[in-house]
């Protein structure tokens, strides 16, 4: 069980979606010297193949000083310093190029679960001439890093994906891309993402959940009010604060086994944005299901989330449904309530492997196996890094 307590406990700040900084450095924002001016270089739609670390030369800031507080509508920030991994450096935003600035690491679930999305905004806006860049900062938060290579860790983890095809950046282990960007604009947790305007100006900024394409759709028409944008993703910025000051008591709640009070907590975080937050609903159930052993209580929250907030979630119904069908005992497992939170992510999305994998696992429970075998053997095919392990297990049990 204390696995599982440690495991529930990570799970609460995926569910908050409030990976912030853990790092016992200074993150006082520092002002460094004016640099030169860079040569343009001609931005590349393609990465290279074998990802090689290019540090970009440097490049004046709008201002004297390379950090001062930005807000929509600023010019962006610099990104020199930067260790280009993948894709040419970026040594200026370059004018009519809108950019998509994620800020990111390779510890933190909420960004890695993004990365398809972000992917996709690669895929479907180079013709628009929009640029996404993953900036990989916070690498060295962790106490148990000391000594890592850090450029290596996130190298080899652009290495390793089949969906993250744009350009792949190291903020550095000094911390003056992080000062310069989310210090500067108040941003104390990641994934955040900037989108800098043709202009090089900031256009918004926050989580990327938070409407991030339709942003992008209203930039690239013309239509984004950036004051109001930006005040909407304050105010979420502001119930992120909120829901990560439950982390802790709901963290008690589970170590000391009080399910009722930990779900309570969970109840919270949802409330505060069913959006927002909707990984706290698959927390939710699986203590349900594996603490508090009540499938009745889970049953009823499966069939109240078809009803209700996450209806047209598919990413949330899915893994739902798996809490329900391999977690927990096994003879009072509710087929028929897993089934349907499946069925309904794989109407939303019947080409995520995930959802594949939730309605593969619903499909054998209910002893229709051909079915399974279909669908599981299409999510192999399809399966990402974040769960081709998982895929591939399921695929081999039900050969």
């Amino acid at each position: 069980m204390r696995h599982a307590i440690q495991l529930w406990s990570v799970s609460l700040l995926f569910a908050a979606g409030v990976y912030a900084q853990y790092s016992n450095k200074d993150v006082t924002p520092a002002v460094a010297k004016p640099a030169a001016q860079p040569a343009q270089t001609q931005p590349q739609t393609q990465p290279a193949e074998q990802p090689q670390v290019v540090e970009a030369p440097p490049q004046t800031d709008p201002s004297p000083d390379a950090f001062r507080p930005i807000t929509v509508g600023d010019a962006a920030p610099t990104l020199t310093g930067a260790k280009w991994i993948q894709g040419e450096p970026i040594t200026k935003f370059e004018e009519g190029t809108i950019y998509v600035v994620d800020f990111w690491a390779t510890w933190c679930g909420p960004c890695i679960a993004f990365i398809p999305e972000l992917n996709a905004i690669h895929n479907d806006y180079q013709s628009k001439n929009v640029r996404v860049i993953g900036m990989s900062i916070w690498e060295n938060a962790r106490n148990s890093d000391a000594g890592v290579d850090f450029v290596k860790r996130v190298t080899d983890f652009a290495k390793s994906r089949r969906d993250m095809n744009y350009t792949i950046a190291y903020g550095g282990d000094d911390g003056v891309i992080s000062q310069r960007w989310m210090n500067a604009a108040g941003r104390v947790s990641i994934p955040t993402v900037f989108l800098i305007d043709g202009k090089g100006r900031v256009a918004w900024f926050g989580h990327p959940r938070m409407g991030l394409k339709d942003k992008l759709d209203e930039l690239l028409a013309g239509k984004l009010d950036g004051a109001t944008a930006q005040a909407e993703s304050q105010a979420r910025e502001d119930l992120r604060r909120r829901a990560f000051k439950l982390a802790t008591p709901l963290q008690k709640a589970i170590e000391s086994k009080k399910w009722d009070e930990a779900i309570g907590y969970l109840d919270e975080i949802i409330e505060l944005d069913s959006q927002m937050f909707a990984p706290s609903a698959v927390a939710k159930m699986r203590l349900l299901v594996t603490g508090k052993q009540d499938m009745q209580a889970a049953s009823e929250f499966a069939f109240n989330s078809l009803e209700g907030a996450f209806k047209d979630d598919h990413r949330t119904l899915a893994n739902m449904a798996l809490v329900m069908l391999t977690q927990g005992d096994a003879a009072t497992r509710n087929v028929e309530a897993a089934d349907k939170l499946a069925s309904r992510a794989f109407e939303l999305a019947p080409e995520q492997p995930r959802v594949m994998l939730a309605m593969a696992e619903a499909r054998w429970a209910g002893g229709r196996q051909d079915e399974a075998r279909a669908i599981i053997t299409k999510a192999v095919g399809a399966a990402t890094t974040d769960d081709r392990a998982e895929i591939a297990a399921a695929a081999e049990r039900m050969k």
